[in-house]
């Protein structure tokens, strides 16, 4: 039996000391449920409206008893953080990677956040589109203190709102200024404006879009999952993606030769790795295509020499499938000699390097006088870590391979990531593609030539008492156009020098008086076929047709 209850506390009155009885002003409902189990749960302070309340659940509880209750109304009544969590664990069980899963789930709740989302009923197509409009805005820039001339670098932290740690990395990938070195190094006004700009920027098209699938994917798995009976977001399209915000562009092949030599001779250590050891990985990077982190996971067990293969198991490749993919020979001796000093469980590549690749082959491309950035028509175009698996892919361009041979080997599942990102054609190839047209002639035209054609004037339509002649390696065949009504046409055979002549004579044409016995034959017809149009005269059966 259901009963409304207050509940009820001892407490100490502060002013005289002395133990008080308080009541609550909430009132709760203490039923129990389909399973027998007493419930206590909290209503309001209005009685009548508690008293509601109380007759609802209970009511409830009947429909549950009677297998009546709807099973999506438990899930609509939790909220969406803890739908995001338990989506989090599906992943994770799955097979996702913890960045991975740290990547969706970061996009879903920020989706969640900027659209005030709480619960399924709230989760519309048109919250996710207000939503992805107010991470599209561009952020607010922080005011400075007028006349403030130098920043330290907590001040800069906290006008960029990043981490302590995270200031000295933008401030040296972006290549600006600072005063002095260690923590007594501050940055110059222009440096801080230089960085907020940065910050302020909005999110790109494709991050945008990155942001709808994730959320899509969620809402799908919901229903998918028997948490609602339809996915909200079924009418949720992708916004259309016009720009790549960060395009890249691959080293040609004189300048990652010079970028090999210089990472060779160098003695500079970066992470502990030696100039020998990174110019190693930039060449396996070329020659497989294997991203930061997927070669950092690379163990000398997953090197087979003599087959030239390297093996990149599933749990730590992008798309978590294993491959076995070849690489060049000419890299053979070289990775061979340096295995054989290494454990085989130990990566071959270990340490922190992959979180700085980028940092670290700036420095390489700048000891090789190479730019790490250069102008493009639509921005700028980066050289970083990820451009050495462009690189591979435009020398699979280049060696001539298919476009499913490609696609198996960069490891891509749509052949346009394949065409139009990786595999983008440079102005100079598309350059030596136009040099191999065939040469365009600015001679005038010969009288030979015309006279060929039939536009000087001999070979006219209207002049046909000229003879024509077709050679054949062993017959001739002469053409004499004459009057309208014959044509003649003599062949020579080259062991008979006879000709005989074949006479052709054109059909008649048809004059008005004709015409009209025709049709008195049509009209005698009709009455035989009863009206059909049907008519045995070639001359007429194709143009009613």
């Amino acid at each position: 039996m259901a009963t409304l209850i207050r509940r009820k506390h001892w407490t100490v009155d502060p002013t005289t000391g002395e133990r008080i009885l308080k009541v609550s002003k909430n009132w709760y409902g203490q039923y129990r449920d389909a399973d027998g189990k007493v419930r206590r749960v909290p209503l309001c302070t209005n009685k009548t409206a508690s008293t509601k309340m109380l007759g609802d659940i209970v009511g409830r509880v009947a429909d549950e008893k009677a297998g009546l209750v709807n099973c999506f109304e438990v899930h609509r009544r939790r909220p969406l953080a803890d739908h995001v969590a338990d989506f989090s664990t599906f992943l994770e069980n799955r097979g996702a990677t913890a960045k991975q899963v740290h990547l969706k789930v970061g996009r879903i709740r920020k989706v969640l956040q900027a659209g005030d989302i709480a619960t399924i009923g709230e989760l519309t197509v048109s919250k996710v589109q207000h939503a992805v409009a107010k991470l599209a805005a561009r952020k607010a820039a922080p005011a400075l203190d007028e006349g403030r001339e130098n920043f330290t670098r907590a001040e800069v932290a906290k006008l960029l709102r990043v981490k302590l740690e995270s200031v000295a990395p933008l401030i040296k990938r972006a290549g600006l200024p600072a005063n002095g070195a260690g923590p007594a190094r501050t940055f110059p006004r222009s440096t801080v404006l230089a960085l907020i700009e940065r910050n302020g920027q909005s999110r790109g098209e494709q991050t945008l879009a990155y942001y709808v699938r994730e959320i899509k994917s969620f809402s799908k798995w919901m229903m998918t999952d028997r948490r609602t009976g339809d996915n909200p977001l079924i009418g949720l399209h992708p916004p259309r993606v016009n720009e790549r915000r960060r395009d890249r562009r691959p080293l040609s092949l004189e300048e990652f030769s010079r970028l090999i030599d210089v990472a060779r001779a160098s003695g500079r250590e970066f992470r502990g790795m030696s100039g020998p050891v990174r110019a190693m990985l930039y060449e396996l990077a070329a020659g497989t295509g294997f991203r930061a982190s997927e070669l950092a996971s690379l163990t000398p067990r997953d090197f087979d020499l003599d087959a030239l293969t390297v093996t990149l198991t599933g749990r730590n490749a992008k798309n978590g499938r294993t491959v076995t993919q070849p690489f060049p020979a000419a890299l053979a001796d070289r990775i061979s000699a340096y295995l054989d000093a290494l454990p085989l469980d130990l990566p071959v590549w270990g340490g922190s390097w992959p979180a700085r690749a980028a940092e670290m082959l700036r420095g390489d491309l700048a000891a090789a006088g190479i730019p790490a950035t250069l102008a493009g028509p639509d921005g700028p175009l980066h050289r970083d870590f990820h451009a050495l698996r462009h690189l591979f892919t435009w020398m699979l361009d280049r060696a001539g391979a298919t476009l499913k041979e490609a696609m198996t080997l960069a490891r891509h599942s749509d052949p346009k990531l394949t065409t139009a990102v990786y595999g983008k054609a440079r102005i100079h190839d598309l350059g030596r593609v136009i040099d191999r047209l065939p040469a365009f002639e600015g001679k005038s035209p010969t009288s030979e030539s015309l006279r060929a054609t039939g536009t000087d004037g001999a070979g006219r339509r209207g002049d046909m008492s000229q003879p024509m002649q077709i050679t054949a390696p062993e017959l001739t065949l002469e053409l004499t156009l004459g009057s309208d009504s014959e044509r003649h046409c003599s062949i020579a055979n080259g062991e008979n020098d006879a000709r005989p002549t074949l006479s052709m004579t054109r059909p008649q044409v048809s004059t008005p008086s004709t015409l009209e016995a025709d049709r008195e034959r049509l009209n005698t017809s009709d009455k035989i076929t009863g009206g059909r149009d049907r008519t045995c005269d070639t001359r007429l059966m194709k143009p009613l047709l």
